[in-house]
Parts: C-alpha cells; sequence; structure tokens
C-alpha cells in the first residue's frame, strides 16, 4: 500500500482501545433509514474533542460497490459524513429534530489502501472537533476532521463543515424569497451508463452532454441510496456522485481512480429546477465543477483523477484536513 503524504497539522487523536464490529449504531443517529446504510458500528470519545468510531464497509454494496478489486472511493465521503453526525449527536447533544446543512466537504485518499479482503473492510476513524460555536437561536457549528486507519496504516483522511439548525430555523431558510414548490424532480434524460462508471440507468445522476459541452444534473427522486429518507433539497452525497461520474466521463473511462474531492455549498440545491454542470481543467489530473441554478452557483467542488497506472494519493492535497481557505454560509 502507498502511504498518504503526512498531514500538514497531524490529528491530535490518541488510538481507540475498545470499539466494536459486531453491530451498527442506531440508524437516527446517521439520519440512514434503512440499516444497510450505516457504515459505523461503534464509537467512544477519547478526549474532550476527539472521538474514534469503528468503521465497516460492505463489500456488495449496490451503489458503491468494489470496482477492480477496491473498495468505492465514495465511501470515503459517506463515512466522514456520517461521523460528523454521530459525533455531533452523542458528543454535543445535538437533538435529533435539528437539520443538519453540510457547508463543505473534502477528502482524499491512497487507492491502494482500498483493496479488498476477504471480507468487508474494518477500519477505525480518529476524529477531531474543532471550530465549535453555538448560537442563542439553537445553531451549532463545527469542523469534523477525520482520518481512517486500516492494520495501523492510515489511507484516507478528510474534513467536513456542519451547520446544525433547529427546525425552526430551518423552516426560515427555505422560506427565502423565490424558492419554488419542491416537490418534483425534473426529468433529465441519462447518459449512457457505461460512459460514467454505472450499470445501471437507476444510478446515473447526470445527463449526456449538449452542443457546448454541459450536462445537466439528474434527480430520481425514488432511488434507494441517495434517497433514503425524504429530503426537500438534493443531498451532498448526490453531487459527489455526479462529479464522479463527469470525471470518469471526461477521461473516457481511462482514469477512474479517483484520489480525492471536495465541495462547497453556497446555497441549497432545489430538487425541482434545472442545474446545469460546466466543467474547467485547472490542471491535467483536476476537474473543477460548478453546479449552476437559477442564476447562481449552488455547488462548486473539485475532483482530482489519476490514470490507474500511476493510482497514489495526491502529494499536492496534503494539506487537506488543514487548509482554511473560507467557508461560504447559508
Amino acid at each position: 500500500m502507498t502511504g498518504l503524504p503526512p498531514l500538514a497539522q497531524p490529528l491530535n487523536v490518541p488510538l481507540a482501545t475498545s470499539v466494536s464490529y459486531e453491530s451498527t449504531v442506531p440508524r437516527r443517529l446517521v439520519h440512514r433509514a434503512a440499516a444497510a446504510e450505516v457504515l459505523l458500528t461503534d464509537w467512544c470519545r477519547t478526549d474532550a474533542d476527539t472521538f474514534a468510531c469503528a468503521v465497516q464497509w460492505p463489500r456488495g454494496h449496490s451503489l458503491y460497490g468494489a470496482q477492480s478489486g477496491r473498495f468505492h472511493p465514495l465511501l470515503v465521503a459517506e463515512t466522514i459524513r456520517q461521523c460528523g453526525i454521530l459525533i455531533a449527536h452523542v458528543g454535543y447533544a445535538v437533538p435529533m429534530g435539528h437539520a443538519f446543512l453540510m457547508q463543505r466537504l473534502r477528502w482524499m485518499c491512497d487507492p491502494d489502501g482500498l483493496f479488498w479482503a476477504d471480507g468487508p473492510l474494518q477500519s477505525i476513524a480518529l476524529i477531531e472537533i474543532t471550530e465549535l460555536t453555538r448560537r442563542p437561536d439553537g445553531t451549532i457549528r463545527m469542523r469534523v476532521d477525520v482520518r481512517l486507519e486500516r492494520d495501523g496504516r492510515q489511507f484516507a483522511a478528510g474534513s467536513g463543515w456542519l451547520r446544525c439548525v433547529t427546525p425552526a430555523v430551518y423552516q426560515r431558510l427555505r422560506r427565502q424569497p423565490g424558492d419554488h414548490d419542491r416537490g418534483a424532480a425534473r426529468a433529465v434524460p441519462p447518459a449512457t451508463p457505461a460512459t460514467v462508471g454505472r450499470e445501471l440507468i437507476r444510478d446515473v445522476v447526470v445527463g449526456p452532454t449538449d452542443d457546448d459541452g454541459v450536462r445537466m444534473l439528474r434527480v430520481v427522486k425514488e432511488h434507494p441510496i441517495l434517497f433514503d429518507h425524504p429530503l426537500d433539497h438534493v443531498p451532498g452525497m448526490l453531487v459527489f456522485e455526479a462529479m464522479h461520474q463527469v470525471a470518469v466521463a471526461e477521461h473516457e473511462g481511462a482514469a477512474t481512480a479517483i484520489t480525492a474531492s471536495e465541495a462547497s455549498f453556497p446555497a441549497f440545491l432545489e430538487l425541482n429546477q434545472p442545474c446545469r454542470i460546466v466543467v474547467d481543467r485547472p490542471a491535467p489530473d483536476a476537474l473543477a465543477m460548478r453546479f449552476l441554478q437559477g442564476g447562481r452557483v449552488a455547488v462548486h467542488g473539485t475532483v482530482t483523477v489519476t490514470p490507474p497506472s500511476r493510482a497514489t494519493a495526491p502529494r499536492h492535497l496534503s494539506r487537506l484536513v488543514s487548509a482554511d481557505a473560507p467557508i461560504p454560509h447559508r
């Protein structure tokens, strides 16, 4: 396994001493309806603001199934998402009725660390919470830094920024002027599955390119994983899936190792409004994407893609969990 470059500011998290892989944590603590979608099996507090979680990835996940002998890299992003939600609830008493808004999420991995084992992949997530603030209206913000270790070696890392708001605050946010009915998703024809690294039309979340090389976001509210529970906006993991599919298509399937990705969410991405995905190439191994909706950039992000022959962790992203670029707020 090729090691990841050292973090610029290593997480100050002691090693876990006692976590179990026997059963998953309760579904409600990671905001999943189906038990099969829960990736965390246990947790413990290791210091005032540090934690450890036991993580188990199934080999036969229906959306993030293994490819070419490796687990799907977007399991890293979903693990970070679940870690942040779990720790907010159990570590900082964020009530179950609060809404969780993903403001920014970024991750990186060593593809060689995603290799198949004889069974599910079991790892430890070492977590550190920083930038914790509480407002009088009940809003809680926090930064969640996560390092994933397998057999004592780090193979992935990432950071997420959460904004947790009360039901009243959330309803106020969703009643902004100019909002439209959010009940139905717009129909978008799917891209050919094989061109975006998928086998099933159900899993395709982007349309074919138009004459300008732009794709439309395709939202299927009936998808059992991406819409595991009812939502009134497009979920962040659907955005990461769309960026992954666009990256595969842009490289015509020749570069399938996604080694890093990040996305910022300055606005809600609505279900029933058309969303255009515009792609730029800031570097040979990177794609920058903007999700344009209603005359504004609702999401912007990047994907780092490495040809399989040299699929190692991107050294230029070694600052992933310590960079302090400004965070857009909804």
